[in-house]
């Protein structure tokens, strides 16, 4: 697998940068992480987790492990029984009262809705103690400069890419848009051709991202998919800061 140093080492030849002068190591690495992030975030079963003792919460609805973004499959419970996909609308038919029926370790099906994809139902309900096995996508922890890509070796050239348009939107001393959205370009349409076929994607952006590529990327999805955007208020703040005195006249 490559290693991220190589990742970085890459970027930095095509900035032209051996001195370090404009970006440094930490930047770049800091950038590719960021990277992994949007691109396990916006296709979400790229980075695979499969945990086969997976405690669920008592009762029916779950959620995916920290980092979770889709559900992908739920093979079989900690006492080795298949458990099956069905529908809750086919399972309250059957059991109307399903909901609310004696809890049990022995779970034997799942409901999943992707306009939720971090959370899933369970039928029975599940008892304390109960597991099963678990596949789902996930956002892999961030990664140290000796540590290897957690992702597949064809994604490589995307994430230089990728790195290279957010270092050059990024860059203070010689910002240069047009580079930054030519790289993007270049990295999402490899992670497009990988994608086809897809039913649905999501997009996540941490609060360092430049809007200005958010709304690129957003683009770039609305070319092969229908997009539709929810705004979420998570926290509101109230903050206000005084003019310097300078200023106060």
């Amino acid at each position: 697998m490559t290693l991220a140093s190589a990742v970085v080492a890459d970027v930095r030849a095509t900035l032209i940068d051996a001195a370090k002068a404009t970006w440094s190591d930490a930047d770049l690495l800091a950038y590719l992480n960021d990277a992994i992030a949007m691109v396990c975030g916006l296709y979400g079963d790229l980075y695979i987790v499969v945990n086969n003792a997976f405690g669920l919460t008592p009762g029916v609805r779950q959620a995916l492990p920290a980092g979770g973004v889709v559900l992908v499959d739920i093979p079989y419970n900690g006492q080795g029984s298949t458990v099956t996909q069905q529908a809750v609308t086919e399972v309250g038919r059957v059991h109307p009262t399903w909901a609310a029926e004696t809890a049990t370790t022995d779970v034997r099906f799942y409901m999943y809705d992707r306009r939720s994809p971090a959370t899933f139902l369970v039928y029975p309900p599940a008892a304390s103690g109960a597991t099963v096995s678990i596949v789902y996508g996930a956002v892999p922890s961030a990664i140290a400069s000796g540590d290897p890509v957690p992702l597949p070796d064809w994604t490589e050239r995307a994430l230089w890419a990728l790195v290279l348009s957010k270092a050059y939107a990024k860059s203070t001393q010689r910002q240069d848009l047009t580079k930054s959205k030519d790289f993007l370009s270049i990295g999402m349409s490899i992670f497009d051709k990988w994608a086809e076929g897809k039913a649905r994607v999501g997009l996540t952006a941490g609060a360092s991202a430049p809007e200005v590529l958010v709304r690129e990327v957003v683009a770039r999805i609305g070319q092969w998919r229908t997009v539709s955007e929810e705004p979420v208020t998570t926290t509101e703040e109230h903050m206000v800061f005084k003019l310097p005195r300078q200023l106060v006249g």
